[in-house]
């Protein structure tokens, strides 16, 4: 059951997503614009360190939110994992390439989606 803050967090994440979805369909960032953008080519590659890597922290984030107001078990440990840019972006690659579920991913997936499953794969709790 989610606490009162979860749920005000919850409400503002849902308003916050909805703005993003409103200005232009290219607003949700998936699969196939990350393999695009992370090339050389794109002149964007060291955004898309700092997008997935702010992705990565609002993730462990609300984990930790979770487990401190709502009492839910970590789901993430970080500690010692050496999770920084280079090494987030590689193990949000080996879960593209290898991906945990067994199928590969849709290129519409959003790539957040994917990351999820790389920290569930390589930063859970043990």
């Amino acid at each position: 059951m989610l606490s009162q803050r979860s749920k005000v967090c919850v409400g503002i994440a849902a308003v916050l997503c909805g703005i993003l979805a409103s200005f232009h369909a290219e607003a949700t960032l998936d699969l196939k614009w990350y393999r695009q953008s992370k090339s050389p080519q794109s002149g964007v590659k060291d955004h898309v360190e700092l997008y997935i890597n702010g992705l990565r922290d609002g993730i462990v984030l609300f984990d930790a939110y979770r487990k401190r107001y709502d009492g839910v078990k970590e789901k993430f440990c970080i500690e010692g994992k050496g999770l920084d840019g280079a090494r987030t972006l590689a193990i949000l690659d080996v879960e593209i390439s290898d991906p945990s579920t067994g199928k590969p991913y849709p290129e519409d997936i959003p790539i957040v989606f994917v990351l999820i499953k790389a920290l569930e794969r390589f930063a859970a709790c043990k």
